[in-house]
């Protein structure tokens, strides 16, 4: 049941979590994936945070990532469809809220 009296406040707190590091780039993944010189470009993060970022959420199963065939070297990565199907209805319930 959507709250009328839910505070811009909290609503403002629940969306700085979507600008983190982490909520970043699960926004950039929710619509395929993404080579890893894509998301290095538009977070604004440094290159070492982002990638701690990308290994944390690689080991929590979040994302995946494969190696890039034309080098070897660099990563493709992609959300995984549960943790994107949680991070949809989480930004969902920030903007409009139970109704």
């Amino acid at each position: 049941m959507h709250d009328p009296y839910r505070s811009n406040a909290q609503i403002i707190r629940d969306l700085s979590n979507v600008f983190t590091v982490e909520g970043q780039i699960l926004l950039l993944l929710l619509d395929g994936e993404k080579h890893a010189g894509i998301l290095y470009k538009y977070i604004k993060a440094s290159q070492p945070t982002i990638s701690r970022t990308l290994s944390t959420l690689s080991l929590a199963r979040h994302i995946t990532s494969r190696s890039d065939p034309k080098d070897g070297r660099s990563k493709f990565y992609k959300i995984s469809p549960e943790k994107g199907k949680i991070f949809l209805e989480s930004i969902n319930n920030i903007l409009i809220g139970d109704l």
